[in-house]
């Protein structure tokens, strides 16, 4: 008997449950879908989160915008200071969003001041160096009385999140988009990672909105990435000088083709390759790559009878 009672009541709360949740559907508020579920005490398990999603963000604040050989480098700091915490490399067909709009702008209307998120896949190469240097996929730019949230995540068959905070109910005036732009219909949308831009949704678990605009991020097919053993070879075989870590020059000039020649008397490295071209110094931070002036967070240095640079140059060798 005590059994009955135990299944007939835990019945009744999961009806209980049910019903409030379809009443709250009905309900609008301008809170995001992660602040609706912290009200409501849901506890969120980041594990298969971390699992699922493809992609990564890093956001900041323009600072300083350069044009780069053929890029567009914009500096950022954290919004407090002047400290640079990162930088962007973009190309100039790189799609940028407007969170306060939720349009797609061009790329010379990004203005100091503006908080910036770069996206960009997790198992894309990345030199470790601080601050981080980074070539997103695509980037989102916003001003701070922005009315509009963003979610980041991968969005299941149902088109739920995989933290369940947002579910997605596509209208007639969602647009779907992919990473450059392109449309693409609500089925494409489905097991990928998305970023979403909307403004309000349910009061229910998961919250569900009329998205503004989706993005969808997937991989090209010519995006995957090929494992060069013999560069990870050159690179482990490095030494760290003052936190960075040194390779020799010469070896990474002949893997990527340039012809090297040595002046002994400035002891200075000029590498060419076709149109570009490197110009490295024992002792000096600052060299040239082809006709802009460049950084080391390090000098280069002679060891064992090689030039040896910070890994950052690799940056631009694989431009």
């Amino acid at each position: 008997m005590k059994k009955m009672i135990k299944v007939f009541t835990v019945g009744s709360l999961v009806l209980g449950m049910t019903s409030n949740i379809a009443m709250a559907s009905s309900v609008l508020t301008s809170d995001s879908a992660e602040q609706v579920n912290a009200k409501a005490g849901v506890i969120q398990d980041d594990s298969l989160k971390e699992e699922k999603i493809s992609y990564m963000s890093f956001e900041g604040y323009v600072k300083e915008i350069k044009s780069n050989n053929g890029y567009t480098s914009v500096i950022m700091t954290d919004g407090k200071s002047d400290e640079v915490i990162g930088q962007f490399n973009l190309k100039g067909d790189i799609l940028v969003v407007n969170q306060d709009t939720a349009t797609i702008q061009a790329l010379d209307k990004i203005e100091k001041g503006q908080k910036i998120r770069g996206f960009y896949r997790k198992d894309m190469p990345m030199i470790l160096i601080y601050p981080p240097v980074i070539n997103p996929e695509f980037i989102m730019i916003s001003s701070e009385d922005t009315k509009n949230f963003v979610k980041h995540s991968y969005f299941d068959e149902s088109l739920t999140s995989i933290d369940n905070n947002l579910k997605l109910n596509i209208s007639d005036s969602s647009v779907l988009i992919d990473k450059h732009g392109k449309s693409v219909d609500i089925e494409k949308l489905k097991n990928k990672d998305l970023v979403v831009v909307y403004d309000v949704s349910t009061k229910s678990i998961p919250a569900q909105t009329n998205p503004k605009q989706v993005i969808m991020l997937e991989k090209d097919a010519d995006e995957m990435p090929v494992k060069d053993e013999a560069l990870e070879k050159i690179i482990d075989s490095g030494y760290m000088a003052n936190g960075v870590n040194m390779i020799p020059l010469k070896q990474v000039a002949d893997h990527f083709g340039y012809e090297t020649a040595w002046d002994n008397s400035t002891k200075t490295a000029t590498l060419r390759k076709e149109n570009s071209s490197f110009t490295v110094t024992i002792g000096q931070q600052m060299y040239g790559y082809n006709k802009s002036l460049q950084k080391f967070e390090v000098s280069p240095e002679i060891k064992d009878a090689r030039t040896y640079v910070p890994e950052s140059i690799l940056e631009l060798f694989q431009k």
